[in-house]
């Protein structure tokens, strides 16, 4: 089998949750199959190019091409805007236009009849409109979530999110119809594009932990006699920023008043002035802005605490928390998409009660610390390593290649 993969940008290092899915993807395809990349990229520099794909050749060696090809990013502003414009008219998103490449649409104009491959990867939404150049192959298209019901979890207050909205929803429902096969991450995901345009063909992959959060027995590190909360989130969206800060001020109280020691991390960057409120309320409260080592620092007798209620999609972080054997409660939304049994992988919390009761029983047990992060553990390596969604991956390219 050979296959060629479109993707919108660098993905090494895998610094964000969607760079993750495709660097995982390709460590798995690159040596079982005959693998080809475009890659997109701001940069104009050849030298700077050159970089982005030796570095790339030298995490996966056994790719066969890989081209990087320039956004064009030296358009003049008003021209940016005409481009943006007529993009919405067609029915895109004008983020789209953030990756047009004249580079790129040369290429497959001049040399893409001469490649013979069985099928086209396109990864993520942004790269969608380069569909037509590839009539002739069996094509899918991975755009990890269903964007659309994300940012219907906001409030709409502007013409902006509203306008984002309707653009999203008319990419998934005229465009999508163009791939073979969509792939978003999650069953939750898939079930959503199917409700809302019911004639595509859904069928969804689930995000591949790494390697290195599975290689070592779980729960090797020293168990604390203090417990432990540890909470990751970005403080630049608003809902989840209005979330964990409920967290902080309606149930957190309650799990101190019956463990006092119980100490509190909250990883993200947030405005100062309320993290200092934190910090005068709480003795045991800390914000730690950014770690270097993500995973050295996860390597502790954590309880993990997802309270956010927005977002699509899997949750990378919640995998990664798993995957190390750290028990995890959260609300529902944490763990969509993922095949977990409450109380056995995880505690989903479905209201605050819940969530303080969980928090508390895991506090006050360190054996059912240990088991549920086992359990977790567990879970993951079986059904969410790089091996596991490699192959089910392969076994769609097939399907839709003999379909």
């Amino acid at each position: 089998m050979k296959i060629l993969i479109i993707i919108p940008h660098s993905f090494v290092p895998p610094n964000s949750g969607p760079k993750n899915v495709i660097f995982n993807l390709i460590k798995f395809l690159h040596t079982n199959i005959i693998c080809d990349l475009v890659v997109l990229s701001n940069s104009q520099s050849i030298e700077e190019k050159k970089i982005i794909r030796d570095n790339i050749l030298n995490n996966f060696p056994h790719l066969n091409d890989v081209q990087i090809f320039s956004t064009d990013t030296n358009n003049s502003w008003l021209k940016k805007q005409i481009k943006s414009f007529l993009l919405v008219l067609s029915g895109y998103p004008p983020v789209i236009s953030q990756y047009d490449s004249q580079e790129l649409i040369q290429w497959l104009n001049q040399d893409l009849g001469n490649k013979k491959y069985d099928i086209i990867h396109f990864d993520m939404f942004y790269v969608v409109k380069y569909w037509k150049y590839f009539q002739d192959f069996p094509k899918i298209l991975v755009p990890h979530d269903a964007y659309s019901s994300k940012l219907t979890q906001i409030n709409i207050i502007d013409l902006k999110t509203w306008l984002q909205l309707v653009l999203f929803r008319i990419l998934e429902k005229t465009k999508y119809h163009k791939f073979d096969l969509i792939c978003p991450v999650s069953e939750a995901d898939a079930n959503f594009l199917k409700t809302i345009s019911p004639s595509l063909t859904v069928n969804s992959v689930p995000i591949a932990v790494a390697d290195e959060y599975l290689k070592d027995n779980p729960r090797f590190f020293p168990i604390n006699s203090i417990p432990k909360i540890l909470c990751t989130s970005s403080g630049s969206v608003p809902k989840v920023t209005e979330e964990v800060f409920f967290f902080l001020e309606k149930i957190y109280p309650k799990i101190i008043n019956k463990n006092p020691q119980t100490k509190f991390t909250l990883l993200g960057k947030y405005k100062k002035t309320k993290v200092i409120e934190f910090e005068n309320k709480y003795n045991s409260f800390e914000n730690i802005q950014y770690v270097e080592d993500y995973l050295s620092f996860l390597k502790q007798d954590w309880i993990y605490v997802y309270p956010q209620t927005w977002g699509s999609g899997l949750k990378t972080k919640i995998q990664q928390a798993m995957a190390l054997g750290l028990p995890v409660v959260g609300t529902p939304n944490a763990f969509s998409g993922l095949n977990v049994e409450n109380g056995k992988h995880c505690f989903i919390a479905e209201n605050d009660e819940e969530f303080e009761n969980s928090i508390n029983l895991l506090c006050q047990d360190v054996n059912l610390r240990e088991r549920i992060g086992k359990e977790a553990h567990e879970l993951m390596k079986k059904d969410y390593s790089i091996d596991s969604v490699g192959k089910k991956m392969i076994n769609i390219y097939n399907m839709v290649i003999h379909k």
